[in-house]
């Protein structure tokens, strides 16, 4: 069985800079692909992107969400002894300008990366030594420091403790005839675990303690029990293969904190890392779905065979819960569904369009955690776009389908919508686990391995890890 399938699964990247200036991002060359199933499914979109995982009837690309590794490599080997303003702090205000900093030494110098409040993926200062500029007078405290970037943007932090708190004040001068004006801002973060030293760490099997100790150097804090996805057979159809690792750091709301590195198979090299703010994996999700009618392709039970492949979805949660002994399923989505006619929206693709025509029928997007439209134009064919953490769903019609859809079309566009294209707003990324064509892993229908969303109880309290007040081990 063939089927024809266009369009690039696109994270839009709004990356809104540091200071909240727009990152450009130009959009996709999208062309049309066919899959056949006989074959190995390595096919490449005009972009470039490599086509990942065939295996649920729709397209799935690489997402253009580049890694940015820093140039300069932080010494191996840290101080034993760390004073309070070092290690990996987060932000307490949910509009920061700032989402992260990572504070690391060695035995002779401090270093501070920094993290943007950017979309999908926090924007990333490269590591830049820091120096006292004032020495404190208390005792076991380190003063304040500062950290400069040079370039057509001019950037000096000052770094300070106050308290459990670390402020940072940042000073920007723009000298890239942008036109944009000078500022400063101050934020305070906290630190999001307790410090743990060596003594307290659980015995872990070698690649895992490496996998610790590698948290510890590139974010400045320790998980004692790191998630990891480590699985030979998981490649792209380059046969590129990885130790995926992540780590959800929940905050107020249904926001978290998400480190990803990947590492070589024994852990001992990293070669990408980043950090994300995400939508929780767990919990209930109010979701408002926009069908988009149109005569041939949407029946008059269409929205009826959508519903039931809905009740799918949500059977997929609660079957995984069982399989695990959890009480209840982990994720559950709660849907308003409406229909309406292809007419009334002005495009579709554009997500604030379908925001408006379901406002204009009653049903105002306010309140929804994803709002998701479903678009099977006979005419026009195209695959799905998600825009973390924003909760905006797209999917076109990826099986080029020109006549109404039955219930495996309808299932095939409830699983892109909801195990693909929601997984992107929890900050899933294909190469987290990549497969190529018909490979099966062990953990369909989801896309991703379930301990890297924080599904497993990895530390043996009978909790998983998305729901843990004290998660991947960590002590009080």
């Amino acid at each position: 069985m063939k089927f024809r399938l266009s369009g690039a699964c696109v994270v839009v990247v709004a990356a809104i800079m540091i200071y909240g200036v727009a990152r450009p991002k130009g959009s996709p060359d999208l062309s049309q692909l066919q899959i056949d199933r006989a074959q190995e499914r390595q096919l490449v979109l005009r972009n470039g992107f490599a086509i990942r995982n065939a295996s649920l009837t729709h397209r799935v690309t690489q997402d253009e969400i580049p890694f940015v590794a820093g140039p300069e490599q932080l010494p191996q080997t840290l101080a034993a002894t760390l004073p309070p303003i070092e290690g990996f702090w987060i932000s307490t205000d949910s509009t920061n300008g700032i989402a992260a900093v990572a504070i690391l030494r060695s035995d002779a110098d401090s270093f501070v990366e920094v993290w943007g409040a950017c979309q999908p993926t926090d924007c990333h200062w490269p590591p830049r030594p820091l120096r006292v500029v004032e020495p404190s007078t208390e005792l076991g405290q380190a003063g304040q420091l500062k950290a400069t970037l040079d370039g057509p943007v001019e950037r000096s932090a000052i770094f300070r403790h106050d308290g459990q708190a670390l402020l940072v004040e940042v000073a920007a001068r723009y000298r890239d005839d942008s036109g944009r004006k000078d500022n400063h801002i101050t934020e305070r973060f906290t630190r999001p675990f307790a410090p743990t030293s060596n003594a307290g760490l659980p015995t872990l099997p070698p690649v895992a303690s490496v996998v610790r100790d590698k948290y510890q150097r590139e974010f400045g804090e320790r998980v004692p029990i790191p998630a990891i996805f480590n699985d030979e057979r998981s490649v792209d159809c380059s046969r590129n293969g990885h130790l995926t690792t992540t780590a959800y750091i929940r905050r107020p709301g249904n926001r978290s904190t998400l480190l990803e590195m990947y590492l070589s198979h024994d852990g001992t090299v990293v070669t990408a890392k980043r950090v994300s703010t995400v939508i929780t994996p767990a919990g209930t999700f109010k979701t408002l779905v926009v069908i988009v009618r149109y005569g041939a392709t949407v029946s008059a039970d269409g929205i009826e065979l959508f519903e039931k492949a809905q009740k799918q979805i949500n059977e997929d949660h609660a079957a995984f819960a069982r399989g695990r002994g959890y009480a209840a399923p982990l994720v559950v989505f709660e849907n308003t569904n409406i229909l309406v006619p292809r007419e009334a929206i002005g495009d579709p693709r554009r997500l604030t369009d379908v925001r408006a025509a379901a406002a204009s029928r009653g049903v105002s997007p306010t309140g929804y955690q994803l709002v998701i439209a479903i678009d099977p134009d006979p005419a026009h064919f195209a695959g799905g776009l998600s825009t973390p953490p924003t909760g905006d769903v797209y999917v076109g019609n990826f099986g080029h389908w020109t006549s109404e859809l039955a219930q495996p079309e309808w299932t095939a566009m409830a699983r892109v919508a909801y195990h693909h294209e929601v997984a992107h707003q929890w900050g899933w990324d294909h190469d987290w686990s990549p497969s190529c064509g018909e490979t099966k892993l062990g953990f369909e229908p989801f896309m991703a391995a379930p301990v890297l969303l924080g599904w497993e109880d990895i530390d043996g309290d009978g909790l998983p890890e998305i729901v843990d007040d004290t998660p991947y081990g960590v002590r009080r």
